[in-house]
């Protein structure tokens, strides 16, 4: 695979310009992991903007998310471009659109196992797509059936590009574990910082008629869609709080999983090991703030300092270990009072 210094950098840029946190992950990656890395997650990129423009119908948009993974293999995507760049909600977005040839071109060059990861990761991607696409009616306010559903939402979103991330590094690193139960954990990760998606988009999701959190829990705990529009925060909290310690359940893994990957990969630990904090940190916001009326995001300050302590704990799986445990705790106390 030879990737050219020009290539890296308009990788660099789509990333910077698109992903906040994820760019300074794959900054620290090996070459050959940066780049697999960064070509999965602006493909997934790419279908996010089809599935979000406004230009085209939700039938053109299945269309094209249905047919995506193929445009990939088989070229073509001119057509697709033509049709939506223009509807691409800012500048980044079309700038990513611009770009998508260039992503294929460099795509190309990789090795066949590299192009099957993510080829199965853009495909499980553009399932929970569809998904969404076809479950959610515009201009009706719908909540999810079953909580079946959101897990399976969370699997092909989240989920699926953990798998992704977990095979990347199986083929650099060697792990204790069996690659199955490797993949498994890396799922449970993803699905972990999937929720966390849901959980802090959950304002801009309802006001786009999405409420991603199943009619199955809203009846449980005497809760209506109604009262997500409303910002009835102290009515929806429980349904909130369940969610919150679902998430927290499935990133209880990371510390063994960050455990699997020696020392001397330590640009694979590191990646690992942001993305969870930031998660944690995440989670934290949320359990002590009003998200139906604010947006939560964790700041530049917070990004900047868990990369300045991440030395603390990167060579330390007694220091990772503890410090999820420890931030884990915390949120569950507070969760208490919410």
């Amino acid at each position: 695979m030879q990737i050219t210094r020009a290539e890296f950098k308009i990788l660099d840029e789509l990333l910077r310009r698109t992903a906040r946190t994820l760019q300074k992950s794959a900054a620290v990656l090996p070459e050959r992991e940066r780049a697999v890395f960064s070509i999965g997650y602006l493909f997934c990129r790419a279908a996010d903007s089809i599935a979000d423009t406004g230009v085209i119908p939700r039938e053109r948009k299945i269309f094209w998310i249905e047919k995506f993974p193929s445009l990939i293999e088989s070229g073509g995507v001119e057509e697709l471009i033509k049709e939506i760049q223009n509807g691409a909600e800012n500048a980044d977005e079309k700038f990513l659109l611009q770009k998508l040839p260039q992503c294929i071109s460099i795509y190309n060059k990789f090795e066949p196992d590299d192009k099957k990861l993510i080829s199965a990761v853009v495909g499980r991607v553009c399932e929970g797509m569809l998904f969404d696409l076809k479950t959610f009616n515009p201009g009706v306010l719908t909540a999810l059936e079953k909580t079946a559903q959101l897990e399976y939402y969370c699997d092909t979103m989240g989920g699926a590009p953990g798998v992704f991330w977990s095979g990347l590094i199986l083929k650099s690193a060697a792990v204790k574990m069996s690659a199955e139960e490797f993949k498994n954990f890396g799922k449970n990760i993803g699905d972990a910082l999937q929720i966390v998606n849901i959980l802090r988009d959950v304002k801009e999701d309802i006001a786009n008629n999405r409420c991603y959190f199943p009619a199955e829990d809203l009846g449980f705990f005497g809760v209506s869609v109604k009262d997500f529009r409303d910002g009835s925060s102290r009515a929806v909290n429980p349904v909130i709080k369940k969610w919150i310690l679902w998430g927290l359940d499935k990133i209880s893994c990371a510390p063994e999983y960050f455990e699997q990957i020696s020392k001397k990969n330590w640009r694979l630990r590191l990646s690992v090991l942001m993305p969870v904090i930031w998660a944690l940190d995440t989670f934290e916001l949320l359990a002590q703030s009003d998200i139906l009326n604010n947006k939560v995001k964790i700041n530049k300050k917070n990004i900047y300092l868990t990369i300045l302590k991440s030395p603390v704990y990167l060579f330390s799986n007694r220091k990772f270990n503890d410090a999820v445990s420890r931030k884990t705790e915390q949120i569950k106390d507070k969760l208490v009072k919410f």
